[in-house]
């Protein structure tokens, strides 16, 4: 705790020096100390030391969080374009009726089921 509380001090003299020096914004690096310190004190001690409305450092939190996160990117494949030829789908009803699927395109793959469990289609092969 001592090493965070020495942390602290050195954070509040680097904000009292950038006051100082008339700088207008503070830079990242010194906001993510202080986004850093908030994880191991209360923010409200951070707040009082280096004099910035806790509000602002929720903000900055924020911020800086957003930029920080990596892009990911997903590849999607739409269904006219996924096959299923390896696939075999076996349906059997409460009364027996079986119904087996192999080699179809995805997108038939609906409306048999439901014809299927509809009992409207009557297909072989």
């Amino acid at each position: 705790m001592r090493r965070v509380q020495l942390e602290l001090n050195e954070l509040s003299l680097e904000f009292k020096s950038l006051r100082e020096s008339g700088i207008r914004r503070f830079p990242e690096s010194s906001w993510q100390k202080v986004i850093a310190i908030t994880k191991k004190i209360p923010i409200a001690e951070v707040s009082l030391a280096i004099s910035a409305p806790i509000g602002y450092i929720r903000k900055k939190a924020k911020d800086l969080d957003l930029q920080v996160k990596p892009m990911r990117f997903v590849e999607a494949v739409p269904p006219s374009l996924m096959t299923f030829s390896n696939i075999v789908i076996s349906v059997e009803t409460s009364k027996g009726q079986k119904m087996k699927i192999e080699g179809v395109d995805s997108s038939s793959i609906p409306f048999l089921m439901s014809e299927f469990l509809k009992g409207d289609l009557s297909c072989s092969k």
